[in-house]
């Protein structure tokens, strides 16, 4: 299973180094959908999730924006903080990410307890 990835800026503390920049995408012009964005993007399923409460990582004066999870559709992972970021600055999300929701209708997708358990073997790897 191939599991794809918005969201991981390289400036966030659980982002990807060698992911996009939040601030490039910040920047970027953009022809999406935000109000379906966002709809999408808080729901879905929560594949993992931490008490912690995470930042505005380019306000420093916004603290505990969102909380530190991962959301998935079953095809895509995400940190809960993303629609934060697309609603504040209006960040760009991946094409291929917006393609995907298009394909779907923009319908969010039930994951049962097997096909999370794929996901999450997917994104994390067997022996997390």
């Amino acid at each position: 299973m191939n599991i794809s990835r918005a969201g991981f800026f390289r400036e966030l503390p659980h982002g990807d180094p060698d992911g996009e920049s939040l601030r490039e995408a910040v920047e970027r012009d953009t022809d999406q959908d935000t109000a379906k964005l966002l709809r999408y993007l808080e729901g879905n399923v929560v594949l993992a999730a931490t008490a912690a409460l995470v930042d505005d990582v380019l306000d420093p004066t916004a603290r505990a924006v969102a909380p530190l999870e991962l959301v998935t559709d079953g095809a895509w992972v995400w940190p809960r903080d993303l629609a934060y970021y697309v609603e504040k600055y209006d960040a760009a999300v991946p094409a291929t990410f917006i393609l995907h929701l298009e394909l779907r209708n923009w319908v969010q997708p039930h994951l049962d307890e097997n096909e999370l358990r794929q996901v999450e073997e997917a994104f994390l790897g067997p022996d997390h």
